[in-house]
């Protein structure tokens, strides 16, 4: 138990497209249209030749949606432990949600959060929907249950990272500063530690001292 608690609903892990409702990321789509007509230029001009690079997807990032038990909980945990800024919120109607499948009929309220506040990059997406009674996961070890098992960040000091734990009074799932088995030019470390709806997280990074 730590202050942020345990709580008793397990999360559950979306993959999801770009929200069609976010526009924080129109200048990738953009480039990557520019670069489909500069291909399409490229074939006519040089009479037939082909573009050997097909380009499956529009972006490259993911965004990892996850349904909590306590909205502002979750975001204090990966705000001031993990270290993302919040970067947007919106909101998702009943109707689109029934339609796409995402829900039985509620709406959804989303927080963003991304690494350093970046935009353009992957991002988390944390989502309450109060009064469900969402089932619990066994999210002990990764290979507890089937499915999505950690989220991995790299940081920039995984120090650093120790000490928002320890302020926050949460504790790592296992040993702290494991030492990752690569030959890298600066020694790597890994910490394991567990969101407040126990969904493990890896901070994964250098010491910066």
């Amino acid at each position: 138990m730590n202050n942020y608690g345990v709580w008793p609903s397990g999360a559950v892990f979306l993959l999801t497209m770009k929200d069609p409702v976010m526009s924080l990321r129109n200048s990738r789509i953009l480039n990557s249209i520019n670069l489909s007509a500069l291909a399409t230029l490229t074939v006519v001009t040089f009479g037939g030749a082909q573009n050997d690079v097909e380009q499956t997807f529009s972006d490259t990032t993911m965004d990892l949606g996850i349904v909590v038990s306590d909205l502002d909980v979750s975001v204090k945990f990966y705000t001031n432990v993990i270290g993302l800024k919040k970067t947007g919120q919106f909101a998702v109607g009943q109707d689109f949600c029934r339609a796409a499948g995402l829900t039985d009929g509620h709406d959804l309220n989303v927080q963003v959060l991304s690494p350093n506040g970046d935009t353009d990059g992957t991002s988390v997406k944390l989502m309450e929907l109060p009064g469900v009674d969402s089932k619990t996961g066994d999210h002990r070890f990764i290979h507890s249950q089937l499915g999505y098992s950690y989220l991995t960040f790299h940081v920039a000091d995984i120090e650093a990272a120790s000490v928002r734990m320890k302020v926050a009074g949460i504790k790592a799932a296992g040993r702290e500063h494991v030492r990752v088995p690569l030959d890298t030019p600066v020694p790597i470390f890994l910490t394991v530690v567990a969101d407040p709806d126990g969904n493990l997280v890896e901070l994964v990074g250098p010491k910066a001292n």
